[in-house]
């Protein structure tokens, strides 16, 4: 489900604001699938903000030198720790708001 919500919001993220004109036939034809219900509550989007911290810790791990990061991903991995971190916290604050597309 993660990944559908993903291609139906022009911002990829639980920051960007959900068009229930979207979203709710994304819903609909993903249980209709058999896809299975999840919890309608913000532990739904858990997976997702999971995924996005392991994604700026690798960076951060290879940004210190980890894994014999050459120079250009030593280079890259701060902005990949930095722009998150600053969209992180309106991405939990707007979980409430997509948790009631859930429903």
């Amino acid at each position: 489900m993660n990944v559908a919500f993903r291609l139906a919001t022009p911002f990829n993220g639980p920051a960007a604001d959900g068009d229930l004109r979207v979203v709710h036939p994304l819903i609909t034809a993903y249980l209709d699938q058999g896809g299975p219900a999840g919890p309608a509550d913000a532990s739904a989007f858990a997976g997702m903000l999971r995924s996005q911290f392991a994604v700026i810790a690798w960076c951060l791990w290879l940004a210190l030198g980890h894994r014999q990061a050459d120079p250009a991903r030593r280079a890259f991995g701060p902005h990949i720790v930095t722009s998150p971190a600053q969209d992180m916290p309106q991405g939990v604050r707007s979980l409430d708001r997509w948790t009631m597309l859930l429903r």
